[in-house]
């Protein structure tokens, strides 16, 4: 067993330690009610691994704890992982966790510079650990001249007079891993162009020219907005407890959010370098192929 994964399990068995006082005089314990008890701490210490794994480590860290304790754990009914899940994805998609990976390399530079990159693990404190592209030495002259070779008279002015391409060269000249910016792409939800723009200015770029949605149908709305104030330990059962039919808008709302929970179960994520970037935008968006199934439009993809 490596130092790391050793390290690991000495935190769990910590954290187990600081609930153990909930069984104490029981002659048996279930399992599920272990890993209820230390629901938030398996959120909270979620490390970006595989799932399965890590799920897999901390059942298997309850039951070696419980052993010299003279508690007999009980193994059936099975734990339910599915709130559990349900709370990592809310917590990575608070820390702006990098779905899409590692983007595929771009065809110009596919042949020259992808044998000099390589991968490093980005610590941030704000977000799990997330696999990134190192930048090699082809790749960052390539994206210095693409800013270089810009019409400045042609930049986006915004109502400070601020040139949002200059902004972005300076924030992509920064960055020794991929970044959006590299590829002209702002996503505004990106915490590190809050060093670059004011909160009105990013709300200016947000609202620009923005596309005006059309109303949702109120079947719909009311389940969304159901399922936004469910709580995340109850999310899956709500979700799943519902039979609609399959023609329903309700039947698609309940089967894309059953692709989420999949994904995450599964252990697509963290994504390894050899997914590529259509591959997870298939896996993830598939739910928009599904929806114009029962409507006029056709859907090819």
């Amino acid at each position: 067993m490596d130092l790391t994964l050793t390290e690991t399990i000495k935190q769990m068995r910590v954290l187990i330690a600081e609930v153990h006082e909930l069984f104490l005089g029981k002659e048996k314990v279930r399992v599920s009610e272990v890993v209820d008890a230390l629901h938030e701490a398996i959120v909270n210490d979620y490390d970006g691994s595989s799932f399965p794994n890590y799920k897999s480590r901390w059942n298997f860290t309850v039951v070696e704890y419980f052993k010299p304790n003279q508690i007999e754990l009980i193994k059936n009914p099975k734990p339910n992982w599915e709130p559990i899940c349900a709370d990592i994805i809310e917590n990575l998609v608070a820390n702006t966790y990098d779905f899409q990976g590692r983007q595929k390399r771009r065809a110009s530079t596919a042949t020259t510079s992808t044998s000099a990159t390589s991968t490093t693990n980005d610590m941030s404190s704000e977000a799990v650990p997330v696999k990134q592209v190192k930048l090699a030495e082809i790749d960052k002259d390539r994206i210095k001249n693409m800013y270089a070779s810009m019409d400045k008279s042609k930049m986006w002015k915004l109502s400070t007079g601020k040139l949002v391409e200059e902004q972005m060269q300076k924030l992509a000249l920064s960055k020794d891993h991929e970044h959006l910016a590299h590829s002209l792409v702002l996503n505004v939800q990106d915490h590190c162009w809050q060093e670059y723009f004011t909160d009105s200015e990013l709300d200016e770029i947000k609202y620009y020219k923005a596309i005006e949605l059309p109303v949702l149908p109120s079947n719909v709305q009311v389940l969304l907005d159901d399922l936004k104030t469910t709580a995340n330990s109850n999310l899956y059962n709500k979700v799943t407890q519902e039979i609609h039919a399959s023609t329903s808008d309700e039947k698609w709302v309940q089967d894309a959010y059953n692709t989420c929970f999949r994904l995450i179960q599964s252990g697509v994520f963290p994504l390894s370098s050899d997914i590529t970037e259509q591959a997870i935008g298939k896996r993830m968006w598939s739910c928009l192929d599904a929806c114009f199934d029962f409507s006029n439009i056709r859907c090819i993809t």
